[in-house]
């Protein structure tokens, strides 16, 4: 078997990473129907993990051109630590 695909009834059961999104002001789940959720893991090691999200970030803005402003907004993301650990 060169992948392993899990649904999400068998990533609940494994361990996850904390991942946070930075700047993000709001972030949802989709969990209709069923949670959106996917790990694949290869012969070789290597692991894929989705999570289908929607997120609202916050962003600074500069608006020297308006109304021919062109934005762009990244999420920062990170893995989050307890203090203490």
């Amino acid at each position: 078997m060169k992948i392993l695909t899990l649904n999400s009834n068998m990533v609940g059961l494994i361990w996850i990473p904390d991942t946070i999104f930075r700047n993000s002001k709001t972030a949802e789940a989709h969990w209709i129907t069923t949670p959106n959720q996917l790990l694949r893991i290869w012969n070789d090691g290597k692991i894929l993990y989705t999570l289908r999200l929607t997120i609202n970030a916050e962003c600074q803005l500069q608006l020297h051109n308006f109304p021919m402003d062109e934005h762009s907004c990244p999420l920062i993301f990170s893995s989050f630590v307890a203090p203490g650990l």
